[in-house]
């Protein structure tokens, strides 16, 4: 895929893609994360993000943990929501990362150095 890289981190850690033209953009930071190296078991087995499945909590916050300290992420300052396909996007910040869970929107935006 032409714009893309694919960058392996080793066997017991998480893969991901980024976009060569996103990093030429200094102040946007990015990952796409793959399925690959999770902590997840059953139906589940991948490296699963879903906070609104029935997986194991536990393995959802190791997998979203793994992935994002790996591609060099704060793991603490994280924005969820119910990601689902539509032209809704949340403005998200300090103020308002915890109301973020249980939104329904297609993306999350920040300006707002730390929050992923």
């Amino acid at each position: 895929m032409e714009g893309f890289s694919f960058v392996s981190r080793g066997l017991n850690t998480a893969q991901f893609f980024v976009s060569e033209l996103l990093c030429e953009v200094k102040f946007v930071k990015h990952f796409f994360s793959t399925r690959l190296e999770g902590d997840s078991k059953g139906i589940y087995s991948s490296l699963n993000l879903g906070i609104y499945t029935e997986d194991n909590s536990e393995n959802v916050i190791k997998n979203t943990k793994k992935i994002f300290e790996e591609a060099g992420f704060c793991s603490e300052k994280i924005a969820y929501l119910k990601q689902v396909h539509s032209d809704r996007f949340i403005v998200v910040n300090s103020g308002n990362i915890e109301d973020t869970k249980g939104l329904e929107a297609d993306a999350l935006i920040t300006n707002e150095p730390g929050i992923a």
